[in-house]
């Protein structure tokens, strides 16, 4: 397997499972939160900019963290901004097919989409025991 098709593997897998993990939560289920961890609201949001720095990157540009404005409206607003930036991001730099580029997305996208993968599991594992953890693999 080459460079980008295992990175393209990778990103998909993480994306995958970052919208299992994040389906059909109520609407009480999106600001709840361990102690010393994002409710999924805040990752939906914290990715969305993830995206946003990772495309600025891509254009030779800074970010400044903590200067990004969510899109107004519930979760799914923020669930579709939040794939709209993660594809634009992905797309772009599998386009240009770089180093830099691939590694970018392995490190603002598959990696921290893992880390916070893990993190939604557990507030979801304990928010509905009888939710099943193994579902972030499926299709």
């Amino acid at each position: 397997m080459e460079a980008t098709a295992l990175v393209q593997y990778l990103t998909d897998s993480a994306g995958g499972q970052l919208s299992q993990v994040l389906a059909n939560l109520d609407e009480t289920q999106w600001d709840a939160k361990l102690e010393g961890a994002m409710s999924p609201r805040e990752v939906v949001i914290h990715c969305s900019e993830c995206y946003a720095a990772g495309l600025a990157s891509l254009r030779g540009e800074s970010h400044e963290w903590g200067t990004y404005s969510p899109v107004p409206g519930g979760p799914a607003e923020l669930l579709a901004e939040m794939k709209r930036l993660r594809s634009a991001l992905v797309d772009g730099a599998l386009e240009a097919g770089t180093d830099a580029a691939l590694k970018s997305i392995v490190d603002y996208v598959a990696l921290h989409d893992a880390y916070h993968v893990g993190q939604l599991v557990t507030l979801r594992s304990q928010l509905d025991p009888a939710w099943n953890v193994y579902s972030i693999y499926e299709p």
